[in-house]
């Protein structure tokens, strides 16, 4: 099966032709990454909670949290990460604490609940795998559970944890009128950096696109993650860097100026942000999402028209 729930280990394993992505349900029901990369065959062979714990720590090892790479971080708790998740209660709390309630498999699509142990809301994690393309769609459902409205400020769609590795290249498309799509790599830096635009609609300023590697990956070979936002409106990706050299990415909808009011009963989905990796370099990236943009995207009366070319 390409997507596994191993019971025992509470651990869940999307596994692509090429690439693994697997997380965890700890003890205290916190919903926690564990590896995302090349294929992985054996539960074994993953990296341990406590392993990850190693990496992040800066003081005594008792002290720190494996909690800190949740899948889906909300605001509160001891995290400075940006979280995927900051809500505002009628009484003014704005802390969430999502704890695993239950997940579902349905053929390619996994649904993992979780909710706070005293405020009514509701998050589904939503994994939509395409297994030959190793790419998995990630969105999140947030409900209202209860009868008083709560404001949203901010809802990504995804959060993602690279292995620690001394460095890491950002790419990305900038541009402008008559000079779009221009390819900008840098280096990830301690601290955050912010790709995003608030036009209210992606154009050739910039495109919810990006790719990360090792610093020595080329066309044809060397692992690459990378993702895109299938959304049209304003966007946001966020690249982490902390002083363990960890990488963490947090990408959705645009934050600035958009607040949301959620009704009681009522739900929100975030836009999908469709993610893979690759051990092919830069060139398979662009042939994998041409040819999952083909199949999986673009409606089936279209796939094989020829499209005008505008001057």
């Amino acid at each position: 099966m390409s997507i596994q729930y191993l019971e025992k280990e509470r651990i869940f394993m999307l596994n692509g032709k090429k690439s693994t992505y697997a997380f965890e349900i700890q003890e205290s029901g916190a919903i926690c990454n564990l590896f995302w990369g090349g294929r992985i065959n054996d539960v074994i062979d993953l990296p341990t909670s406590e392993e990850l714990i190693r990496h992040i720590s800066t003081g005594p090892f008792s002290q720190v949290n494996i909690d800190d790479r949740q899948e889906y971080r909300s605001f509160g708790g001891k995290s400075v990460t940006d979280p995927a998740l900051k809500v505002t209660f009628k009484d003014g709390t704005r802390n969430v604490f999502l704890n695993y309630v239950s997940h579902k498999i349905d053929k390619n699509t996994l649904s993992v609940t979780a909710k706070d142990p005293k405020y009514p809301i509701e998050v589904t994690l939503v994994y939509r795998l395409f297994e030959k393309f190793d790419i998995i769609e990630r969105s999140a459902v947030i409900k209202n559970t209860g009868d008083e409205d709560f404001v949203i400020e901010n809802a990504y769609s995804a959060k993602y944890y690279l292995p620690n590795i001394d460095k890491y290249r950002l790419t990305y498309f900038p541009g402008a009128y008559y000079h779009e799509f221009q390819k900008t790599q840098e280096i990830i830096k301690n601290g955050r950096r912010v790709v995003e635009t608030r036009k209210g609609l992606s154009g050739n300023d910039a495109m919810p696109f990006f790719m990360i590697d090792d610093t020595y990956s080329e066309e044809e070979f060397g692992g690459v993650y990378f993702g895109t936002l299938i959304w049209s409106g304003n966007w946001k990706f966020i690249f982490e860097r902390d002083q363990t050299d960890r990488i963490v990415i947090t990408g959705g909808i645009n934050d600035f100026d958009c607040d949301i009011c959620l009704e009681g009963g009522k739900t929100y989905e975030t836009p999908v942000l469709a993610a893979g990796y690759t051990n092919g370099g830069f060139g398979n990236v662009t042939r994998t999402l041409h040819r999952y943009e083909k199949e999986e995207i673009i409606h089936p009366s279209e796939r094989e028209r020829i499209l005008p070319v505008i001057y």
